[in-house]
């Protein structure tokens, strides 16, 4: 080995195209950020829709003018489902929970 290289470093923290898929290299990241109300870093969770979309349908009324089901989807209404999040409701039409599948 030369110089400064750390190849277990260098393979645990960048992807390949083999493994994006796509025709550039990707990097590994946790997001973190600093400041909140413990003015400290804090590491920020993956998100409810990880994968890419271009479509959001909105189904499942409940009576009441309140969505209970968005279906996000690749290639248009018709392409493939990549998430779904069900939303309830509490008796004043506020959100009071989603969960994801």
């Amino acid at each position: 080995m030369s110089g400064n290289q750390q190849p277990s470093i260098d393979a645990a923290e960048h992807i390949g195209t083999n493994a994006t898929g796509d025709n550039i290299e990707g990097k590994r990241a946790a997001n973190y950020s600093w400041g909140g109300t413990a003015d400290k870093w804090k590491r920020h969770p993956l998100p409810l829709i990880d994968e890419p979309y271009d479509y959001v349908g909105f189904s499942s009324d409940d009576g009441n003018g309140n969505y209970q089901t968005m279906t996000f989807k690749s290639g248009g209404s018709s392409g493939t489902t990549v998430r779904t999040l069900a939303l309830t409701y509490d008796g004043n039409s506020n959100v009071t929970s989603i969960s994801r599948s």
